[in-house]
């Protein structure tokens, strides 16, 4: 039980960080004009404000004005409710691409075979567990009807964020991927242990 609701605590966030690169370095995405209020229904924008005050809450953004600025729109979520997203097109045009492998279902499929026990581990919010580079945070800054932003940490959206994602991850676990033939061997406190001090 000791770990039941550890993904809702505000744990500091980890050190290693990630950019937004863009060649030349100093590109910006055009900024693009707010959404006029108007054309927000008051649930949408409820929900964007929700999501504003509680990304404040836990350090995710700031309010700042940056050269770079861009829009969002919102995606249903499967309960009903909507998910703001930031629309980066503009931002990922201009970025270098970053090449790292991203695991494939049958491979990783064929790394378990004989293992019967397994341990499954959900991240809450997982690519903001990732710090932006300081000099590059106000590449990603957006716009809502009222205020402007900058995300401090990364956001779903940018082009290398499932890469950058993936090598943290494999960086974090690569000495827990063991596939043991006993439950015996499957040392699931001591795992949550190990990620719980990281």
């Amino acid at each position: 039980m000791n770990y039941l609701r550890c993904s809702e605590k505000k744990r500091p966030l980890n050190s290693l960080h990630t950019s937004p690169e863009t060649a030349p370095s100093t590109c910006y995405p055009t900024p693009c004009r707010p959404h006029v209020r108007s054309t927000l229904s008051p649930y949408r924008s409820h929900a964007m404000e929700d999501y504003i005050k509680e990304a404040l809450a836990v350090g995710y953004i700031w309010l700042l004005t940056s050269l770079a600025a861009t829009g969002n729109f919102f995606v249903k979520k499967k309960n009903g409710g909507l998910r703001p997203c930031i629309n980066y097109r503009g931002l990922n045009a201009l970025m270098v691409r970053y090449a790292y492998p991203l695991p494939l279902v049958p491979a990783a499929l064929e790394q378990l075979r004989g293992a019967w026990v397994f341990t499954k581990l959900d991240l809450c919010r997982a690519y903001n567990l990732l710090r932006i580079r300081e000099e590059d945070e106000c590449k990603t800054a957006f716009h809502t009807t009222r205020e402007h932003y900058e995300y401090l940490v990364m956001s779903y959206g940018l082009a290398n964020a499932p890469v950058v994602f993936q090598a943290f991850i494999n960086k974090i676990i690569k000495d827990l991927l063991n596939h043991l033939p006993t439950s015996h061997h499957h040392l699931l406190r001591q795992h949550l242990d190990l990620l719980w001090l990281l």
